[in-house]
């Protein structure tokens, strides 16, 4: 988690793209692991388990999802936060109320 943590620092993976990365680490890692089991039960295609096999399609998705994002959103992603301006809002937020202060207390007036 660490390391794909860095490279999103590194290299800005938003718009779904770090998830990708996850998921072609987690199929290349579970790939590895499923190998060294042995399950003569589970033999699949080519000789191949089938534990493998959703590996390989994990890591698929991974580069699809990756592909697809980096050409779908080349840009940067935008913040969430709205910069603050100094001008009034415009539209209908313009036409918004503002929330009266609390009264307030005089101060001769004894508590």
């Amino acid at each position: 988690m660490a390391v794909l943590l860095l490279l999103e620092r590194r290299f800005r993976l938003r718009w779904g793209r770090l998830f990708a990365l996850y998921l072609i680490w987690y199929g290349l890692r579970r790939s590895g692991l499923e190998a060294i089991r042995i399950d003569p039960t589970s033999d699949g295609v080519l000789g191949i388990p089938a534990n493998v096999w959703a590996s390989f399609v994990i890591i698929g998705l991974g580069l699809t999802l990756f592909v697809i994002q980096t050409r779908r959103h080349p840009e940067p992603e935008t913040s969430i936060f709205r910069a603050v301006s100094e001008t009034p809002p415009a539209g209908d937020e313009a036409d918004v109320a503002p929330v009266p202060d609390a009264p307030r207390r005089r101060a001769d007036t004894p508590r």
